[in-house]
């Protein structure tokens, strides 16, 4: 991906295990060693949450770099609000100012790319998982009548026009919709299908299409916010 290339991966004297003081980016102040002068210019500049902070010593945040096993100018992610490149130099200096051990980079810089992943919106906290043309939903049967809730994003954001959604369940239809807005809809399935069906429920939108971006040929047809059974 383009926000993950690194200039410093170019050249053949880098690599982690050798990170030198010109491989930092970010820039340093001379703060005094008073763990409590660090506190306060922390507080007045807005960093942490008023919680204790560790300085981010230029030692401290190589140690955490190398521990990453990554180069320190590649972009994890672009955060909101300001869509901030997170470097992983940048997360090393907020990993040490945290208290969270080198040890623990690989996995922060993990949470972050999680963080950014398509399929999360971290500015509205909310996720939603893509469906494709089919999809099946597996419903443990329980012996009465189940009421299947789908809530999902408007189609017509994609699309030129409503697809049209079936459930079916071993083959029989027992829903259908064309979804034109934001939807909510409920669709009750009876027990002796399900049963029949060993549980097995199939959604078919007649709409579909190919994002091609980044070599990405999934087929993406309805984006589905929550999906549960009453």
């Amino acid at each position: 991906m383009e926000h993950r290339h690194s200039e410093i991966a170019g050249r053949v004297d880098c690599g982690p295990e050798g990170c030198e003081l010109d491989w930092l980016s970010s820039s340093r102040l001379e703060v005094d060693d008073d763990p409590a002068a660090f506190q306060r210019l922390a507080t007045d500049a807005g960093w942490g949450d008023g919680l204790p902070l560790i300085p981010p010593t230029e030692e401290r945040v190589r140690e955490h770099l190398i521990a990453s096993g990554r180069f320190p100018d590649e972009c994890l992610a672009e955060l909101p609000p300001r869509n901030g490149r997170c470097t992983v130099e940048k997360l090393a200096v907020n990993a040490v100012m945290a208290g969270a051990a080198p040890e623990a980079m690989r996995l922060l810089c993990a949470a972050i790319e999680a963080m950014a992943e398509p399929e999360f919106n971290l500015f509205e906290k909310r996720a939603w998982r893509w469906t494709s043309e089919s999809s099946d939903l597996w419903i443990r049967p329980v012996g009465r009548p189940v009421t299947l809730r789908l809530v999902g994003e408007n189609p017509l954001r994609y699309f030129d026009a409503p697809p049209h959604v079936r459930i079916t369940v071993g083959g029989r239809e027992v829903g259908a919709f064309d979804p034109a807005g934001d939807f909510e809809q409920t669709i009750v399935i009876p027990p002796d299908l399900l049963e029949a069906a060993a549980g097995k429920a199939t959604m078919e939108v007649s709409k579909f299409f190919v994002p091609g971006g980044g070599g990405d040929q999934r087929h993406l047809a309805l984006r589905v916010y929550r999906v549960s059974v009453e």
